[in-house]
């Protein structure tokens, strides 16, 4: 019998109203977790941490792509880096 897994996400959406205008900033986020043991645990935090990075441009990804709004950010200009 498997287990379920510890986080399931299927479609979050996150906006924020700024007056007349709204900007989402999470569209259609599905994201499943397995449930780790406990000496996994500090694995999975790590894990996250580093994508968290990758996905908020604080670090870039040793293999593989990552495209935001249809351009690769890795040719993105230093000048297009956050601070």
């Amino acid at each position: 019998m498997t287990k379920p897994a510890l986080m399931v996400l299927k479609g979050i959406t996150k906006s924020f109203k700024n007056g007349q205008e709204s900007l989402q900033v999470l569209k259609g986020i599905d994201l499943s977790v397995k449930k780790v043991t406990s000496w996994q645990s500090w694995a999975f935090w790590f894990r996250k941490i580093n994508l968290m990075n990758i996905i908020g441009l604080l670090d870039q990804p040793t293999t593989g792509s990552y495209q935001h709004e249809g351009e690769n950010v890795a040719e993105l200009s230093e000048n297009r880096w956050p601070r």
